[in-house]
C-alpha cells in the first residue's frame, strides 16, 4: 500500500497533535514559526484565560518550569520538523483510512440501527466502515476461537456508540459545513417542517467522505486521527484479553457457576458501560448457553469476593433479613461475578424486608468507610439490595486541602453515612442547589427517570438526512433498579422510613456488641480487607465525564493548543486555593496522561497502605489515613451518641425533621428569667466547643467545616461549605472566636478565629475567584468579607486583618455590579455598604469609602415607583418591593444612611427618608408590624431580624446613631412598643430566631428605650429552654448535626450571650456595627 497521507501532511497531523505543554518539552522538533500570528495569538490566550486570574496562571506556570513565552512560542509551532522522528501512531492512522476508503458504503454488512436500544447510528456508513477496520486489527484466531459472530458484532456495536459520542460533532459540522456550501437555507432548516426530510446531500456527503474525505477529516481533526487509533487499539486489546482469560477459566467457571459442569458457548456478551478504565477495559455481562449468566470485571475482584463473604458470616448475627450473597470467582487482577438481576418484589412484606436490610446495608457501609455506593452500583434483586460493586470499600482517607472540592463540604460528609453515596441528599455550592446527589444516590425515592439541567448530553435530530442536527438536553439517570416495585408499583423510602432506621440501629448495635464481645474478629469486620487493593475516588468520575465530553468539541479535536487547554481545567483547583497540598500533584499528571486517552484515570491504594496507584505503579502521592485504619477507628469509637446522628443524617435525607422530638419538647411560652454574665459566658464556651468540633484542621493549620442548609430552603438535608461569607461561612465562627478571647483574654480563642480566617485572608491576597469576593452583600457577599475580617482584627487586636478587611475595595469593580439585582443588605450593594464603612471606621481608607460611594450610586439608579410615586427597590424578582431589613427597604435605608453621614452628600440621606416613608406606608397599626409581601409569604407578619418587627426597630435603632428624623424615631418607637412582653420564637437563632429579637431589644436598652434586663432575661429564657430539651433549636431541625454557622447556627447564638455581658465591647453584628 502506497499510503494515503505525504510526509508533510503525517508531519502536520502529529505536530497538531500536540499539546501546547507537550511542544514546550519538545520544542526541537518542531518547525518555528510556521502558523499565523492571529492564530497563535488565539491559541495562546484561549490557553491563558482557562486559570482566571494571573496569580493562578504565574503558579501554574512556575510549576511546570515554563514561562509566558514559551507557551507564546508552542502555540506558533504547528509542523514537526523533517528531523523529528514520527510516532507509530500516525502510520497506524494511514493504514486505518486507507482501509476505510477502500469499503464501499452500500456493501458493508452492518445495520444502521443498535441492536440493543434500536438507536439509528448517525453517519452509520462511516462508523461501521471505521468498525469493520478495527475488527480487521483483531489478531489471530484467538478471538473468533471463543466469541461467536453474534458476541463480536455486539463489540462492534459498542465500539460504534463510542465513536458517536466522542465524535459525532466534528461530523456533524463537517456535514454542516457541505450543505451550507450548497444550499444554505436548506442546512439551516427546522426537519419539524417536512414530513419526509430529504437525504439528496446527506448521500453526497457520504459519497465524499469514502472518495477522500475522511482523510480530509484527519488532516483538520488532527486529536480526532491521533485518538482513532487509541480507540482501535484499546477494543482490540481488550477483545483479546478477554477471548485469552476467557479460554484460561472455561475449567474454573464451569466448577464455579454451572450446576451441570457445562456452559456451552458464549450467548451473548454486553459492555455494561460507556465508560472504559485500565486502557480502554471494560465490565461486561457475559451469557453462556447453559442459561448461565456472569459479569466480567477486568479489574481486582477481591473486595467485592470479601465483603459479602463478611456479610454472609454477619447473616447469622444479624437481627435482620439475610442478605443475598452473590458468587465470585476472583483471579490475578481480574474476575469473573454472579449476574445480579433487578427483580420487582413479590409483596409489600418483602418491600418492608427489604427496607430493613437497606438500613442495615448503610450501617454496614458507614462502619466500612465504604464510598461511592451510588445508583450503577446498586440493584434491586427482588427483596435484597445488592451492591454490585465493592471496589471502594475502606476507602483511603485524604485531608480535605488535598481534594479539588469546596474543602469545608467533604467535612460532615467524611463523618456521616452520606459519605457512602446510598443516600439521597443535596448540596449547595455558590448559592446554588444541586440536585446530583439526589439523582445518583444508591437509595432511589422514585423510580422516575431524573433530569439534572446542569449536565448535558448531545442528541441527534433527523439522522442521516439533509436536516440532521445536533440538541443539548439535559442527562437524564435511569433509576428504575433502585427502588423496589410490586405489579409495577413503586414503594418509596420515605415511606418506609421507620423499617430502614431499624435495619440501620439493630446491626449498628449488633456490631457494637459483637466488638465488646471479640466476636467481631472472627467475622473479620474489618481485618478481612487487609491488604487488598481497592479503587480510590480522588475526583468524580461525572467530572471526568464532562472534560471528555468538552474534549470532544470541535475546536479541541483540531488543534492540540486548545484540546490541551481544555485538560488544564482539572489543574485550576491545585492553583486557586482549593488544594493546598502541592504533593498531590502528581495526579494530575496521571489525570491528563488519561485524558489524552478519552479515559478517566482509575486509582487504587492498598487498604491498609496509603500510596497511590494507577495501572499498579505508585504515582508519588499519599493518603492521609489508610481506608482500613479509618474503619476501624470508626468500630472501635462507635456509640451510642454516633449511631443517633447518623439517624438524624438518614431522617434528614429522605425529607424528615432530623430530629423527630423538636417540635414537642419546644415551649414557645417559656418564662423570661434573668442569668448571669458567668452562666453565659459558660454556655458560650460550651458553644464554641461543639462549634470546633465540627471543623478540621489541616497540616497548614486552616480550619474547614460544613454545616446543614436549613429546612426552609431544601426538600431534604443538604450539605454546604463554610465559605467566605458571614451568613455560613468563615467568618461568624471565627467572630466567636473573636468575641471570645474580647471578653476572657484566653489565646485559644484567638488562635481559633485566626486559623479559620487564614483561607480568607489568602483569597483575599490573591484575589482569588470566589462567588463572597466577586458579588455583593452584607451576609454573603463583599461587604461581609469586609466586615468579618475588621472586626475579629479589632476584637483579637491584629491589625493586619484589618488591612486585609480594607483590601476588599479593590473588588467592588463594574462587573460586580452588574450581577446585582437584589440591591439589598444581604446579597445586594446596600450590605456591601455597611460593610466597607465598618471597615473604614476600624481603618481609615478613601478607597473604602470610594468603593462605597459607587455602591450607593449603584443603589440611586436602581430604584423603580411604586404605586404611591415612592422610589424604592424590587429586591426579589417576584415579589413587589419589600419591608424588612434583610431584604427590604429599611435595611437599605439604613446603609443610605451610613453613607450619607460619611460622605456628606444628601443625596443618599434623601433616598434613605423616601425608603423610610414607604416603611411608613406599609405598616399595619392593627398588627403593630410591618408584613412580609414575598409572594410565597405563609405569614404576613413575623417578629425576627430578618423580617417583621424587629429588624425594623433594630435598623432604625442603627439609623439615630447618624439622624433623628421624626418618622425615623416614630418607627423605632412602634417598633419598640409593639414588641411582645412574652413568649418566645420557635427557633433559637440569629436569622429568624429569638437571638435576633434579643439584639434589638439590647439595642432598645442601650439608647433607653426599654428598661435594662428585657434581654438578658430573654436570653435565660433560651437558656432555660436548652437546660430542658437538651439542644438549641435551629432551622436545620437537628439535635446532633452541629451547625456552627452565624445567622443560622450555634456561632451566632453563643455570640449573643456574649453581646449581652458586654454590649459596648462586642459589636452588633446584626447591624453591622
Amino acid at each position: 500500500m502506497a499510503g494515503v497521507f505525504t510526509e508533510e501532511f503525517k508531519r502536520l497531523i502529529v505536530g497538531r497533535s500536540q499539546t501546547l505543554l507537550e511542544r514546550v518539552e519538545n520544542p526541537d522538533d518542531f518547525e518555528n514559526a510556521l502558523r499565523d500570528d492571529s492564530t497563535a495569538a488565539k491559541a495562546y490566550q484561549d490557553w491563558e484565560d482557562v486559570f482566571l486570574q494571573e496569580s493562578i496562571l504565574d503558579a501554574r506556570l512556575e510549576q511546570s518550569g515554563v514561562t509566558r513565552a514559551d507557551i507564546r512560542q508552542a502555540a506558533k509551532m504547528d509542523k514537526l520538523s523533517d528531523n523529528a522522528e514520527l510516532p507509530d501512531w500516525i502510520y497506524t492512522l494511514d493504514d486505518i483510512v486507507e482501509s476505510v476508503l477502500q469499503r464501499d458504503p452500500g456493501e458493508l454488512q452492518w445495520s444502521e440501527y443498535n441492536a440493543v436500544s434500536g438507536e439509528e447510528y448517525p453517519f452509520a456508513e462511516l462508523l461501521a466502515a471505521i468498525a469493520e477496520a478495527a475488527r480487521d486489527q483483531i489478531a489471530g484466531d484467538e478471538v473468533r476461537d471463543v466469541l461467536s459472530d453474534e458476541a463480536i458484532n455486539t463489540m462492534m456495536d459498542w465500539f460504534i456508540i463510542r465513536l458517536k459520542r466522542r465524535f459525532v460533532r466534528i461530523l456533524f459540522v463537517e456535514f454542516k459545513t457541505f450543505i451550507a456550501s450548497r444550499d444554505r437555507d436548506l442546512a439551516f432548516a427546522d426537519p419539524d417542517e417536512f414530513d419526509d426530510p430529504p437525504t439528496k446531500y446527506y448521500d453526497e456527503f457520504i459519497e465524499y467522505i469514502f472518495e477522500g474525505g475522511f482523510a480530509d477529516l484527519c488532516q483538520e481533526y488532527p486529536l480526532f486521527g491521533r485518538l482513532l487509533v487509541c480507540q482501535i487499539r484499546q477494543w482490540c486489546e481488550h477483545i483479546q484479553e478477554f477471548s485469552q482469560r476467557l479460554q484460561a477459566d472455561r475449567k474454573a467457571l464451569e466448577d464455579t457457576f454451572a450446576d451441570d459442569g457445562e456452559l456451552g458457548r458464549i450467548q451473548s456478551l454486553e459492555p455494561l458501560a460507556d465508560d472504559t478504565h485500565g486502557d480502554g477495559r471494560a465490565i461486561m455481562r457475559v451469557s453462556f448457553d447453559a442459561d448461565v449468566t456472569v459479569v466480567y470485571k477486568p479489574r481486582n475482584v477481591d473486595a467485592g469476593a470479601t465483603f459479602y463473604s463478611v456479610l454472609d458470616r454477619l447473616n447469622a448475627e444479624l437481627d435482620v433479613p439475610d442478605f443475598l450473597i452473590p458468587t465470585y470467582l476472583p483471579r490475578d487482577g481480574y474476575g469473573w461475578m454472579e449476574w445480579i438481576e433487578s427483580t420487582e418484589c413479590t409483596d409489600t412484606d418483602a418491600v418492608e424486608r427489604y427496607y430493613r436490610r437497606a438500613g442495615s446495608l448503610t450501617c454496614i457501609a458507614y462502619l466500612l468507610h465504604f464510598t461511592d455506593c451510588q445508583y450503577e452500583n446498586l440493584v434491586v434483586s427482588g427483596e435484597h439490595p445488592v451492591l454490585v460493586d465493592a471496589e471502594t470499600v475502606c476507602a483511603p482517607y485524604f485531608y480535605t486541602d488535598k481534594r479539588p472540592f469546596p474543602t469545608g463540604t467533604g467535612v460532615l460528609m467524611n463523618r456521616s453515612v452520606f459519605l457512602t453515596l446510598l443516600l439521597p441528599m443535596g448540596s449547595r455550592e455558590d448559592d446554588q442547589l444541586s440536585g446530583l446527589g439526589e439523582a445518583t444516590a444508591g437509595f432511589s425515592v422514585s423510580a422516575e427517570e431524573r433530569e439534572i439541567e446542569d449536565l448535558t448530553n448531545s442528541v441527534v435530530a433527523a439522522v442521516n438526512t439533509d436536516l440532521m442536527n445536533v440538541q443539548h438536553v439535559p442527562s437524564k439517570f435511569d433509576r428504575s433498579e433502585n427502588i423496589p416495585s410490586v405489579d409495577g408499583e413503586e414503594f418509596r423510602p420515605d415511606e418506609y422510613l421507620s423499617e430502614i432506621i431499624d435495619g440501620f440501629q439493630t446491626t449498628y448495635e449488633t456490631i457494637i456488641a459483637l466488638r465488646d464481645s471479640g466476636k467481631l474478629s472472627s467475622i473479620g469486620l474489618p481485618d478481612a480487607f487487609e491488604s487488598i487493593e481497592n479503587r480510590t475516588v480522588w475526583r468524580p468520575t461525572m467530572r471526568y465525564a464532562a472534560c471528555i465530553d468538552s474534549l470532544s468539541a470541535r475546536l479541541t479535536l483540531h488543534d492540540g493548543a486548545w484540546f490541551g487547554a481544555e485538560i488544564e481545567r482539572l489543574s485550576v483547583p491545585f492553583f486557586d486555593g482549593r488544594i493546598d497540598d502541592p504533593d498531590v500533584w502528581p495526579i494530575y499528571k496521571s489525570e491528563y496522561q488519561k485524558m489524552c486517552q478519552f479515559e478517566p484515570p482509575r486509582f487504587s491504594c492498598k487498604t491498609d497502605e496509603t500510596a497511590i496507584r494507577m495501572n499498579g505503579t505508585e504515582i508519588g502521592v499519599n493518603a492521609d489515613v489508610p481506608g482500613l485504619t479509618v474503619s476501624r477507628e470508626r468500630i472501635e469509637s462507635a456509640d451510642r451518641e454516633d449511631m443517633l446522628t447518623q439517624i438524624e443524617f438518614i431522617r434528614g435525607a429522605f425529607g424528615t425533621a432530623p430530629d423527630p422530638n423538636k417540635s414537642e419538647y419546644i415551649d414557645v411560652s417559656a418564662t423570661p428569667r434573668q442569668i448571669s454574665d458567668e452562666r453565659l459566658r459558660e454556655e458560650a464556651r460550651t458553644l464554641f466547643e461543639s462549634v470546633k468540633s465540627a471543623t478540621v484542621q489541616t497540616d497548614t493549620g486552616q480550619r474547614h467545616f460544613s454545616s446543614v442548609v436549613p429546612r426552609s430552603e431544601s426538600s431534604r438535608l443538604a450539605l454546604q461549605p463554610g465559605d467566605h461569607s458571614l451568613y455560613s461561612g468563615r467568618s461568624g465562627p471565627a467572630l466567636l472566636g473573636a468575641a471570645l478571647y474580647a471578653t476572657t483574654g484566653v489565646d485559644q480563642y484567638k488562635t481559633f478565629a485566626l486559623e479559620i480566617l487564614k483561607e480568607t485572608r489568602k483569597a483575599v491576597r490573591a484575589e482569588s475567584i470566589s462567588p463572597a469576593l466577586y458579588m455583593h452583600g452584607g451576609t454573603n457577599g463583599l461587604g461581609a468579607v469586609a466586615y468579618g475580617l475588621a472586626v475579629v482584627g479589632e476584637l483579637v487586636d491584629e491589625q493586619t486583618l484589618v488591612e486585609d478587611a480594607a483590601r476588599t475595595a479593590e473588588f467592588v469593580t463594574d462587573e460586580t455590579f452588574e450581577t446585582d439585582s437584589t440591591f439589598d443588605v444581604s446579597g445586594g450593594a446596600a450590605g456591601t455598604i455597611l460593610g466597607l464603612l465598618a471597615a473604614n471606621d476600624r481603618h481609615s481608607s478613601e478607597s473604602l469609602v470610594s468603593a462605597a460611594r459607587k455602591c450607593g450610586e449603584h443603589l440611586l439608579v436602581n430604584r423603580v415607583e411604586t404605586d404611591d410615586g415612592l422610589a424604592v427597590w424590587q429586591t426579589l424578582d417576584d415579589s413587589p418591593p419589600l419591608t424588612g431589613f434583610a431584604h427590604g427597604a429599611i435595611g437599605i435605608a439604613y446603609a443610605l444612611i451610613r453613607l450619607a453621614d460619611e460622605t456628606g452628600e444628601e443625596k443618599y440621606r434623601d433616598a434613605a427618608y423616601e425608603a423610610l416613608e414607604f416603611e411608613s406606608r406599609k405598616y399595619s397599626e392593627s398588627e403593630r408590624n410591618w408584613p412580609d409581601n414575598r409572594s410565597w409569604s405563609n405569614n404576613r407578619f413575623h417578629d425576627q431580624w430578618c423580617y417583621g418587627r424587629s429588624g425594623e426597630g433594630l435598623a432604625r435603632a442603627g439609623m439615630v446613631n447618624y439622624d433623628d428624623g421624626e418618622i425615623l424615631t416614630k418607627g423605632l418607637k412602634r417598633a419598640v412598643e409593639g414588641f411582645p412582653q412574652r413568649g418566645l420564637k420557635e427557633y433559637d437563632h440569629l436569622c429568624c430566631g429569638e437571638t435576633g429579637r434579643v439584639e434589638f431589644l439590647l439595642e432598645a436598652e442601650r439608647l433607653g428605650e426599654l428598661p435594662d434586663g428585657g434581654a438578658r432575661e430573654r436570653i435565660g429564657a433560651i437558656v432555660d429552654r436548652k437546660d430542658e430539651s437538651g439542644t438549641y433549636r435551629t432551622e436545620d431541625d437537628a439535635n446532633r448535626i452541629t451547625n456552627p454557622t452565624f445567622f443560622h447556627g450555634l456561632s451566632g447564638i453563643a455570640y449573643t450571650m456574649l453581646r449581652v455581658t458586654a454590649p459596648d465591647q462586642i459589636p452588633n453584628v446584626l447591624r453591622w456595627e
